[in-house]
C-alpha cells in the first residue's frame, strides 16, 4: 500500500529533526553565569609581629617541620596519627565522596545507553510459547546552556575544597600532637624540678630538726622549713595530672587507647633535663603571601567561593529550555537460535524540547539566592584569610616573647640554684639565719619553674608559628594568593 504524504513526513520526522539539531546545538552550545576570577586580597609586604632572622623557608622544611626538633619519639608518634587518626580518616573519606560526586556530574555529560532483556511465557490452547524480547535504549541530553558543565565545575571545586580541609585536617592533627607531647614533656621536667627541690627542704628540715633538738634552732624555724617543704610537695600532684591528660589525649590522637603509651613517653635516658626538646638551629621565616600559598584552609575557601559561582551558571541554564535525544532498539523472536538473525527488530529516534512557560519567578529566585550563597563564601574567603594572617602574627609574638623569657630566666635560676647552695652551706656552719636559706629555696624552685614554664612557652610558639604557616602537608606548587592553582 501506498504511503499518504503525511504519513510518510510523520514517520521520517524526528530523524530529519535530530539530524539538524543536534549540529547547531553542539555548535551554538555556552555557559551562563558569571565567569570565575578567583579574589586577590591585599597583603601585607612583611609582618608587624618580630621575626626570626633566619633564611626563608621552603615548602619542602615547611611539609615536615617537626623533623626538624630531632625527636624520634614525636617522629613516630606523628606518623601513628597520620596513619590512624579517626578525624584524619573521616576528611579522607570525605574527599573519596567529594570526588565520586565529580565523576558523577562529568557522566551527565555523556549519553547514557541501557540494555534489557525478558524471555515471555505464555500458554494458549495447550501450546507452551516463549517469546524473547531484547532491547537497547540510548539517550543524552545536550547541555546547550551549560547547566552540566557548570555542574561539574561546582563539583571539581567541592573536590579540591575537600582536599584542602583534609590536609588542614592533618596540619591541625600535627600540631595537636606536637603540642600535647610538650606539654607532656615539660610537665615532666616540672615534676622532676619539684622532687629534686623536694629532696633539698627534706634536707633542710632534717638539718632544722637537729638544730633544734640541740637548741640552736627554734620551734618557729622548724614549723617555716615544715610548710616551704609541703608548699612544694602540694605543687606536684597538679603536674602529674597535667602529664597524665597529655598522654592520654596523645594516645587518642593516635588513635589509640588511653593509657597505652605509657612506656613509650617515660622519660629518656638522659634524665629530666633532655626531657623536652631544644630549639631547632633554624627557624621558618616567609612573607604573608607564602604563608597564604601554604595553607590548606585558604585553599578550601577559595575552591568553595569557585563552586558557588560554578552553581549561579547551573540555576541560570535552569531558566532555558532543556534538549535531549532518545533512541531505542528493540529485538523478538520465538528462540534463541533466530533472535538475532530471524527476529523482528523495532527501533526508533526521537528528539525532544522542554522548557518552563511561567514558574512565578521561583527559577529566577533560585538564581538571587545562589549569588547570595557565593557572596557569603565570598566573605568567608576573606574572613580565612584575614584570620591566616593574624594566627601568623600571634605566633611570631608568642615565640619572640618566649625567647626573651627564656634568656633572663636561664641567668636567673643558674643564679637561683647558687644561691641556694650557699645559704644551706652558710646555714650548717652556723654563719647565716634559716630566713635566708628558706627565701634562696623558694627563689629557686620558682626560677627554675618558671624557666621550664618559659621553654614550654617558647616551643609552644614555634609550633603555632608552623601551623599558622600551614605546615605539615605537601603543599602544591601554587599561588593561592593570586588564584594560580593546579587542578
Amino acid at each position: 500500500m501506498r504511503q499518504t504524504p503525511s504519513a510518510a513526513v510523520s514517520s521520517s520526522f524526528p530523524l530529519r529533526f535530530a539530524s539538524r539539531l543536534l549540529p547547531a546545538l553542539l555548535v551554538g552550545g555556552c555557559s551562563l553565569g558569571p565567569t570565575y576570577q578567583a579574589p586577590t586580597p591585599a597583603l601585607p609586604a612583611q609582618w608587624s609581629a618580630p621575626r626570626p632572622d633566619a633564611p626563608e623557608a621552603s615548602a619542602a622544611s615547611l611539609a615536615h617541620w617537626w623533623t626538624a626538633l630531632n625527636d624520634p619519639v614525636l617522629d613516630q608518634l606523628v606518623a601513628d596519627a597520620l596513619a590512624a587518626n579517626p578525624d584524619l580518616a573521616s576528611a579522607r573519606a570525605a574527599l573519596r565522596a567529594a570526588r565520586a560526586s565529580q565523576t558523577e556530574a562529568r557522566a551527565a555529560l555523556a549519553p547514557q545507553l541501557s540494555a534489557s532483556t525478558t524471555p515471555q511465557h505464555t500458554r494458549s490452547l495447550g501450546v507452551d510459547k516463549t517469546l524473547y524480547q531484547g532491547g537497547l535504549d540510548a539517550s543524552w541530553e545536550l547541555d546547550v546552556f551549560g547547566g552540566q558543565r557548570r555542574a561539574l565545575e561546582a563539583a571539581s571545586a567541592e573536590a579540591e575544597a575537600s582536599a584542602g580541609d583534609l590536609y588542614a585536617t592533618q596540619v591541625s592533627l600535627v600540631g595537636e600532637v606536637v603540642l600535647n607531647y610538650l606539654n607532656l614533656r615539660s610537665a615532666q621536667q616540672r615534676l622532676a624540678i619539684g622532687q629534686d627541690n623536694l629532696l633539698s627542704q627534706d634536707e633542710t628540715l632534717q638539718i632544722t630538726g637537729w638544730q633544734a633538738r640541740a637548741g640552736t634552732a627554734t620551734p618557729l624555724e622548724v614549723a617555716q622549713a615544715q610548710a616551704n617543704r609541703d608548699s612544694t610537695a602540694a605543687q606536684l600532684p597538679a603536674l602529674e595530672t597535667t602529664r597524665a591528660s597529655a598522654e592520654y589525649h596523645l594516645a587518642v590522637l593516635c588513635g589509640r587507647k588511653p593509657g597505652s603509651l605509657g612506656a613509650i613517653l617515660a622519660l629518656p635516658a638522659e634524665g629530666w633535663m633532655k626531657a623536652l626538646p631544644p630549639l631547632p638551629a633554624g627557624i621558618a621565616r616567609v612573607i604573608p603571601a607564602q604563608a597564604l600559598r601554604q595553607r590548606p584552609d585558604v585553599l578550601a575557601a577559595e575552591r568553595r567561593l569557585a563552586a558557588e559561582t560554578a552553581r549561579i551558571g547551573q540555576q541560570e541554564a535552569a531558566r532555558y529550555p532543556s534538549f535531549s535525544l532518545s533512541g531505542s532498539i528493540g529485538l523478538a523472536a520465538l528462540s534463541w537460535s533466530t533472535f538475532g538473525a530471524g527476529g523482528q527488530i523495532a527501533r526508533s529516534l526521537g528528539a525532544s524540547i522542554s522548557g518552563p512557560v511561567w514558574d512565578a519567578g521561583s527559577r529566577a529566585a533560585r538564581v538571587e539566592a545562589q549569588g547570595a550563597v557565593r557572596d557569603q563564601a565570598l566573605a568567608s574567603y576573606h574572613k580565612t584569610v584575614l584570620t591566616a594572617l593574624e594566627d601568623v602574627e600571634n605566633a611570631l609574638t608568642t615565640f619572640a616573647q618566649g625567647e626573651a623569657q627564656t634568656r633572663s630566666l636561664e641567668t636567673g635560676a643558674d643564679a637561683a640554684r647558687l644561691a641556694a647552695e650557699l645559704a644551706t652551706q652558710r646555714y650548717r656552719a652556723g654563719i647565716t639565719d634559716f630566713q635566708t636559706v628558706l627565701s634562696t629555696q623558694r627563689t629557686r624552685l620558682s626560677l627554675e619553674d618558671s624557666l621550664a614554664s618559659a621553654r614550654l612557652t617558647r616551643l609552644k610558639g614555634l609550633v603555632q608559628l608552623y601551623k599558622a604557616l600551614g605546615g605539615g602537608w605537601p603543599a602544591p606548587a601554587t599561588d593561592l594568593a593570586t588564584g594560580k592553582h593546579d587542578s
